[in-house]
């Protein structure tokens, strides 16, 4: 993965997710990774080489993270779910709320 914000990800294994969305629809993205470090990554473009809109990164083994988004316009987001360093991976529970 690219860079985002400033942190660098790896190339960890991930999963993608699909979401069309509308103007001003409100997204919000909880994942509890278990027994690994997890990155969410929100993209307008299904890409390696993309930058992302916004991510969360950043409560370690276990951490429970967040990122929501408020979409300007509409269109596909990618939601990518990743291990913070090279090979991490493991079972999580994801949460999204979706506000037309």
């Amino acid at each position: 993965m690219t860079s985002c914000g400033g942190a660098g990800f790896f190339d960890a294994p991930e999963v993608v997710y699909s979401i069309q969305l509308h103007q001003n629809d409100h997204i919000g993205i909880t994942l509890t990774p278990m027994g690994w470090d997890a990155v969410i990554l929100m993209l307008n473009v299904c890409s390696e080489g993309s930058d992302c809109f916004t991510y969360s990164d950043g409560l370690g083994v276990d951490g429970v993270e967040i990122a929501e988004w408020t979409a300007a316009m509409d269109f596909s987001a990618y939601v990518i779910i990743e291990g913070a360093s090279g090979g991490e991976t493991g079972p999580y529970e994801i949460g999204i709320d979706y506000i037309p």
